[in-house]
C-alpha cells in the first residue's frame, strides 16, 4: 500500500488510513448485508495492522469511518488511549 506524506502546522505526518478510506466507500457502494459483514471483517484486520504498526498517529476522519456499529471495538480502545 502506497503512503503519502503531509504537513500540518510544520509537523509531517504519513497518511496511512488509505486502505480505511478505500473499505469504508466500499461498504457506503453496497447493500448487501453479508458484503458488508465481509468489508466490516476486513475493515477490523486493518485497524489491527495499523495499532499492530505502532505508527498510527492520527484518527480517520469520517469519510474513512464505517457506521458506529460496524466499526471495531480495537479502534475505540486505541484511540481512547491517544
Amino acid at each position: 500500500m502506497r503512503e503519502e506524506e503531509f504537513e500540518i502546522r510544520g509537523k509531517k505526518y504519513v497518511d496511512r488510513n488509505g486502505e480505511l478510506c478505500r473499505l469504508a466507500g466500499r461498504f457506503r457502494g453496497t447493500r448487501d448485508l453479508e458484503e458488508r459483514k465481509q468489508i466490516a471483517q476486513e475493515y477490523a484486520k486493518e485497524v489491527d495492522r495499523l495499532i499492530a504498526t505502532g505508527l498510527w498517529d492520527y484518527a480517520p476522519n469520517f469519510d474513512e469511518m464505517l457506521p458506529h456499529e460496524y466499526m471495531p471495538a480495537a479502534f475505540d480502545e486505541y484511540w481512547l488511549k491517544k
